[in-house]
């Protein structure tokens, strides 16, 4: 075990002696993901937190003051490599006013800052997102009956230390503006920002820092707006890099009740110069046990037959622990791990979450 978990560990026991009343929160996702057939005949692999294969285990750690002023995330890689992010928020609002519908978080981050969404589309098309950087920022929300509005500032500056960049990151110099509005079923979002992260933003593109990239997303809950006791919506979004202009347009529908959610996308990338590339995914989340969480889906990668996949991940949660296995085949590209091509075969990935 390296030293960015002892770390974790041992600020945790110090905030616990420090402030009597916090909140301590956290996720700890590890596992293994293995492969039969495709290009090569067995792959062996760490399954990550985020759920694909990244060669990274982490672990995530919340502190926060139980009336909300204050909080602290900690973000530690323990596997490959000894990275340690964080950030955290001040919120000046609740700080001055006490409990109050305005919230003014002041922010500071070491990482990466992601803008507001209306609706995560599969395959994060909606998503924007920076590269790694020491970032400050400004979060503005209020909350009324049914709804909210949000706002969010952030820039990352170039530090500078006997006339060269510090190392807080590879793209300093950036900036983000992103806002949010929710009302009874539906919401809109919008972000900007000026380089960001083409890779991250699931773009691919020739660099990893960006020329600019703008987007926005819609959620429109049928079910909410008219009052049922289900949810059926339409969502889409579309999101466009500069540097590489590359545009990334995505629709969904989704219907869910009690026991299950269907969810089905289309999403399609276009880029001067290259042929459009089709996505499309159909999915049923079923929640119908205590406990058991199941979710079966299907898709295919431009349309094409040689490119398609088809797979199921089940979960049992125990004591805050949940047990999981996942199943997949692609005989191309994978969906849900290690999102690259030519990784076709049979995936096997048993993994254990535990929450706190």
């Amino acid at each position: 075990m390296k030293k960015v978990l002892v770390s974790l560990l041992v600020l945790a026991l110090a905030m616990t002696s420090v402030f009597a009343a916090v909140n301590f929160s956290g996720e700890f996702v590890g596992g293994f993901a293995f492969k039969v057939g495709g290009p090569e005949d067995y792959v062996g692999m760490v399954y990550g937190q985020d759920g694909e294969n990244t060669d990274t285990t982490k672990l995530n750690l919340g502190i926060a003051d139980e009336n909300g002023v204050w909080d602290l995330t900690l973000k530690g890689y323990f596997y490959a490599d000894d990275r340690l992010f964080g950030s955290l928020n001040l919120d000046l609002a609740k700080l001055i006013a006490g409990d109050t519908a305005v919230s003014a978080k002041l922010g500071l981050t070491y990482g990466r800052l992601t803008g507001l969404r209306a609706y995560s589309m599969q395959k994060d098309f909606d998503r924007i997102r920076t590269a790694d950087a020491f970032w400050a920022s400004l979060n503005l929300a209020y909350a009324f009956d049914g709804g909210s509005v949000e706002a969010m500032v952030g820039g990352a500056p170039e530090l500078m230390a006997n006339g060269e960049k510090t190392p807080f990151g590879g793209n300093q110099g950036d900036f983000m503006a992103s806002v949010k509005a929710a009302w009874n079923g539906l919401a809109v979002a919008g972000t900007y920002v000026l380089k960001g992260a083409v890779s991250d933003s699931s773009m691919g593109g020739t660099g990893d820092y960006g020329k600019g990239i703008a987007g926005g997303s819609i959620d429109v809950n049928l079910g909410s707006l008219i009052g049922t006791d289900f949810d059926f919506g339409l969502a889409a979004s579309d999101k466009y890099s500069f540097g590489d202009k590359i545009n990334m347009l995505a629709g969904a529908v989704y219907f869910g009740f009690d026991p299950a959610k269907v969810t089905v996308q289309y999403g399609l990338t276009t880029q001067e110069g290259t042929e459009a590339k089709h996505f499309l995914y159909a999915g049923v989340d079923v929640t119908a046990i205590e406990n058991l969480a199941l979710t079966v889906y299907g898709g295919a990668y431009d349309f094409a037959a040689e490119s398609w996949y088809v797979g199921a991940t089940g979960g049992y949660t125990v004591s805050n622990i949940t047990f999981q296995l996942g199943l997949e085949y692609a005989n191309n590209t994978s969906y849900k791990y290690d999102g690259t091509s030519d990784n076709g075969g049979f995936w096997i990935v048993p993994s254990i979450k535990i929450a706190f």
